[in-house]
């Protein structure tokens, strides 16, 4: 009857037939020898079974390969287990897919989805729903000092804003008037400037798949991307806007005041045909953010790539709406925070400092007071804002990488090859200047001692 050995090294254990005891077979698994007992603990060839048998084993090598082919393999063969026919991966119980090579073990061919996937050049656009929400929300945890400075950016932009208006209001020569309220605008456009080139850097990072923003606040770069997304936004959204005017148009004049079914109908002709226009945004953002930007201010060509990428759109609705909301939160968490600081440890001091002070030194200590409310309220307000718009611009970022395929962005500068022209010399081997060349720079110095006497003589008559 077959005798049951235990491999020494894997600790399989094989149905060997009765004809090999006192001899030595191979493991199949681990190739290791494995001696077989003698019938009631001695080999046939009587020797004793308490002496190892090595050499004995040795010289039976040549004998046990003969074996092998009698022994009962099968039964030493997990049933139970399921692996995969192609690279032999480990699968579960309900498992068809291979995790590893994506074969599906009932048809021995690659699943549909992982054909798809591996027909891609780049990530699977489907992968975009399950993992867009929770990415944003760990970026902008890691992004939280970006947040602050943030704050920080608002409170300084308004105060010199504040101050470049106030200047205004004492001249008295209109140039430098204009000059300061010009320059007043530019620094308020700064704050959406600046959250709009946050967006754009935050794509660029998502692209180059990293977790930690960097940039650096720059006036010029603040103001200059204020007035690009200014522009950007009335032209984006010029549609929405003509729209919300014959809508305002059809209802007419309001009928009285606090209606609430009149004031939810006003908003929603306000705000309706711009919300309408969110899925949209993504590709716009999306080619804005590379380096040809031209079509990102043109909606018609951004509605045949949003749609290419519906679903896709419609989830970064849901991450817009969610950073909405997140803005909110943190906006009135931080009021209710401040209001308890405020209470139990700004006004004490306040009304300790004010004891015994007379009514000016009373007045400015209220000022700084107010100040100082109205600055960390701000700050808590921006702090929100630059919050949600993290965790949404995040949102752009992801979409724009798992939807590139389609959305056919410019992702190099295109290259110039510089060609030299053709330049006409004279007889002695000089340029020949064009001859309108030399009439413009004749006129422009005619003007230049023209417009320089002028000044002078007026000088002298003052």
């Amino acid at each position: 009857m077959p005798v049951k050995v235990r491999c020494p090294s894997c600790s399989k254990v094989l149905n060997v037939p009765d004809s090999a005891r006192g001899k030595a077979v191979k493991c199949p698994g681990c190739e290791e020898r494995i001696p077989v007992p003698a019938q009631g603990g001695e080999a046939k060839s009587g020797a004793n079974p308490a002496v190892k048998p090595k050499k004995k084993a040795v010289a039976a090598s040549s004998d046990s390969d003969s074996f092998l082919a009698n022994l009962d393999l099968e039964s030493s063969v997990d049933t139970e287990a399921r692996v995969c026919g192609k690279c032999g991966a480990q699968l579960e119980e309900e498992q068809t897919e291979c995790p590893q090579c994506g074969i599906d073990s009932r048809t021995g061919q690659l699943s549909a989805r992982v054909a798809r996937k591996r027909a891609l050049k780049g990530a699977d656009p489907n992968d975009y729903y399950g993992m867009v929400i929770g990415d944003a929300w760990r970026f902008m945890l890691a992004n939280l000092g970006m947040a602050a400075m943030s704050g920080a950016i608002t409170l300084l932009l308004l105060s010199i804003a504040g101050g470049l208006v106030g200047l205004a209001s004492i001249l008295t020569q209109m140039p430098p008037r204009m000059f300061s309220l010009a320059f007043a605008a530019g620094v308020y456009l700064g704050i959406p400037g600046w959250y709009f080139h946050l967006t754009l850097e935050t794509i660029l990072a998502t692209l180059a798949r990293k977790t930690q923003l960097r940039t650096k606040f720059d006036l010029v770069t603040a103001m200059a991307s204020g007035v690009m997304f200014t522009l950007w936004s009335g032209i984006y959204f010029l549609p929405a806007s003509i729209a919300t005017f014959f809508l305002i148009g059809l209802a007419g004049p309001p009928k009285g005041p606090g209606d609430p079914v009149q004031a939810l109908v006003i908003l929603g002709i306000v705000y309706g045909p711009i919300l309408l226009l969110i899925p949209f945004v993504p590709p716009a953002m999306a080619h804005l953010a590379s380096y040809s930007t031209w079509r990102g201010w043109v909606l018609p060509m951004m509605i045949p790539m949003a749609f290419k990428n519906f679903g896709q759109s419609l989830m970064w609705g849901v991450v817009f709406f969610l950073g909405a909301l997140l803005f909110l939160l943190v906006a009135i968490g931080g009021v209710f925070l401040w209001a308890s600081l405020g209470a139990t440890m700004v006004l004490p001091l306040f009304m300790k400092a004010a004891e015994g002070a007379n009514a000016a030194q009373v007045s400015y200590l209220k000022g700084g007071l107010a100040i100082l409310a109205f600055g960390s309220l701000l700050f808590v307000n921006q702090f929100a804002l630059a919050c949600g718009t993290l965790f949404a611009a995040r949102g752009l970022g992801q979409y724009t990488f798992y939807c590139k395929e389609s959305l056919d962005l410019v992702t190099k500068a295109p290259e110039h090859v510089y060609k030299r022209k053709d330049i006409k010399l004279d007889i002695h081997g000089r340029p020949i200047t064009p001859w309108y060349v030399t009439v413009g720079t004749i006129l422009f110095v005619i003007a230049a001692l023209a417009v320089a006497g002028f000044m002078i003589m007026r000088t002298f008559k003052a």
